[in-house]
């Protein structure tokens, strides 16, 4: 029998038992989470009657719930790097996008920003419903030169309200150390709103991934850069924003850190 003990604990100590253990920290987070999210959003839907405004608190109100969750439960902590690169509004935001992280931190640190998302995403349960009562520029991919017509335009509206615009120029979510293919509507709005754009890299898909076990302890880091002013010809500012944040998402990811690799023929375009 003491040997059978001896052995647990033995085994505990291992590589498998850490991994584990993470595992199951980041199921409990997750599950939380969605307990989090559909609570609140069966007890608060009617605030969106009550304007952009209330709608917007509830949405921070939520955001904190989360990362506090992530924290708590799964050990995920975060830290901003570069504000002081933020010029003053409006302007244009162009980030990495790894994770769920990185449509839930702007709102804590730009409250009062637009947000440019794919149009699907105000079908969703619940975060739907919320999101298209507030600042957004539903983009529909599949409308081709249309939809661009049309990011163009919202766009310029938010910007000529005051408000910061904030696009992921990818797209859509990419595995930390991969290079997406940007997209060219983060060009044309650079040449139509000419306004600064500020490139933004991040290493938060390494600690919070899709699905339960996505979740590990870690500090997710957001790199502010410089910001890329108005007067460059598209191309060349579709190299720069690009090469930006890939390479302050790529100087972030920890030492031995497993990935994919970047190929290096993947068009910027």
């Amino acid at each position: 029998m003491r040997g059978q003990r001896y052995a647990v604990v033995q085994s505990c100590g291992s590589k498998g038992c850490k991994l584990s253990m993470t595992i199951f920290r980041s199921t409990i987070a997750k599950l939380v989470g969605y307990l989090w999210t559909g609570v609140l959003g069966a007890l608060c839907w009617p605030v969106v009657f009550f304007g952009k405004r209330a709608t917007f608190a509830f949405g921070l109100f939520w955001a904190k719930g989360v990362l506090a969750i992530s924290r708590i439960f799964a050990g995920v902590t975060w830290k901003v790097e570069g504000l002081e690169h933020l010029p003053e509004a409006p302007y244009i935001l162009a980030s990495k996008h790894q994770s769920f992280f990185d449509t839930a931190i702007w709102s804590l640190l730009i409250p009062n920003a637009a947000y440019v998302m794919k149009e699907e995403l105000l079908t969703q349960p619940i975060f739907g419903w919320f999101i298209r009562h507030l600042d957004i520029v539903a983009l529909d991919r599949s409308a081709g030169l249309s939809s661009l017509r049309k990011l163009l335009v919202d766009s310029a509206a938010k910007a000529e309200a005051g408000m910061p615009v904030i696009i992921f120029p990818e797209g859509t979510r990419t595995v930390p150390g991969v290079r997406g293919r940007y997209h060219p509507g983060v060009a044309a709005m650079y040449e139509k709103l000419a306004l600064p754009v500020v490139p933004v890299g991040t290493d938060s898909g390494v600690y919070w991934d899709r699905g339960f076990k996505g979740l590990k302890p870690g500090k997710i880091t957001v790199a502010i850069q410089p910001p890329i002013m108005p007067g460059l010809a598209k191309r060349e500012f579709l190299n720069q924003v690009s090469d930006a944040i890939e390479d302050a998402s790529l100087a972030l990811l920890p030492e031995g850190f497993e990935s994919a690799q970047i190929d290096p023929t993947t068009p910027k375009g």
